[in-house]
């Protein structure tokens, strides 16, 4: 597709259409991380804390969004498609259609490629700066979501 077609779509890429320089690229790190434990104030929703506060929610009607979220769950393929590998989930827990096969006769999104080829975002800019929050409106746009951004 083309990138440069922004006319008449929901879409666009910050950076390119503010003509924003690229980072360089992440340089290989010297270290590995298997895991990291959570910073103060989080809660590890697996942590006995982390349980009250989860049966609280369940109990008070709160905590409906979790369970289509999390039969939809996905690792994000990138440290930097947190944001991407999120709206997946969403979309597949609404049940939009992306009107594209994922493997066989499936239509569902299944990767983060099915968002970043249908939309005119950068995957090697998305791979080194992300994105900002009015383009995950915007990608959410571009998928059939109506997005009401609030911070």
């Amino acid at each position: 597709h083309n990138h440069n077609q922004t006319h008449n779509h929901p879409c666009h890429d910050d950076y390119r259409d503010k003509n924003i320089p690229l980072p360089p690229p992440l340089p290989e790190p010297t270290y590995s991380v298997h895991r990291r434990i959570l910073p103060q104030p989080l809660i590890q929703l697996s942590s006995p804390h982390g349980k009250i506060l989860f049966k609280e929610s369940l109990l008070s009607s709160n905590a409906e969004a979790f369970f289509p979220l999390s039969e939809q769950f996905l690792n994000q393929s990138d440290p930097a498609y947190c944001g991407i590998t999120s709206l997946i989930m969403v979309l597949n827990a609404f049940g939009i259609d992306p009107n594209v096969r994922w493997k066989g006769g499936w239509r569902w999104y299944g990767s983060e490629d099915m968002v970043l080829e249908t939309c005119c975002i950068d995957p090697e800019r998305v791979k080194r700066a992300g994105i900002l929050m009015e383009e995950y409106r915007s990608l959410g746009r571009c998928q059939g979501l109506q997005v009401d951004l609030k911070r």
